[in-house]
């Protein structure tokens, strides 16, 4: 039996132009208003946002996974994941994996503790690339909704494994089963 690694990564990324946006400063303008000498006008104290109400950690193995990705040959269930299903081997093509990468916080929360700004919809997107044995095998950017900009600490499609021949419209699925399958397949 042959073995590959395959790694995956998952990179949530927002674009700096709304940072850049959202600190630029009312202009100042000094029109006098009577004879006398204007005041100086005063600065306002610039007021941060408030963070969203995100999902938080949703149970224990969300805690104890925050920043990690974990695979498990059965569906991963939100809030009610079975820890003894992880694993980290799978036979091709017997097995195709689910996977659930946890967050310690929401996109749009880790950018405001980051930053100090909330991020705008049109510049966040998530990145994810596969690699086999360490060898790149394919990248995709997928655009995120509202919800899952502000609200999601964690991504899967628990219903969907990776190498499925379901319709889906997950690009990295999609990605998965025309890259990553085929350098499997030719190893």
């Amino acid at each position: 039996m042959k073995k590959a690694v395959l790694t995956l990564t998952i990179v949530l990324a927002v674009t700096s132009t709304f940072a850049q946006l959202s600190r630029l400063k009312k202009p100042k303008i000094d029109l006098p208003i009577t004879k006398e000498t204007p005041s100086e006008p005063e600065n306002e104290p610039e007021s941060k946002p408030e963070p969203m109400q995100d999902y938080g950690m949703t149970s224990d193995a969300h805690a104890k996974y925050a920043g990690k990705i974990v695979f498990s040959a059965q569906p991963i269930q939100f809030k009610s994941e079975d820890e003894s299903q992880f694993s980290s081997n799978f036979i091709y093509p017997d097995q195709n994996p689910f996977f659930m990468a946890y967050f310690p916080k929401s996109i749009a929360n880790r950018c405001l503790e980051e930053h100090g700004v909330l991020p705008d919809i049109a510049n966040a997107y998530l990145t994810v690339s596969y690699y086999v044995n360490g060898n790149p095998s394919g990248l995709v950017q997928q655009a995120l909704s509202v919800s899952q900009l502000n609200e999601w600490t964690g991504w899967s499609e628990p219903e969907t494994p990776l190498g499925t021949d379901k319709f889906t419209r997950s690009q990295y699925i999609h990605l998965y089963n025309d890259s990553v399958i085929t350098k499997l397949i030719q190893r």
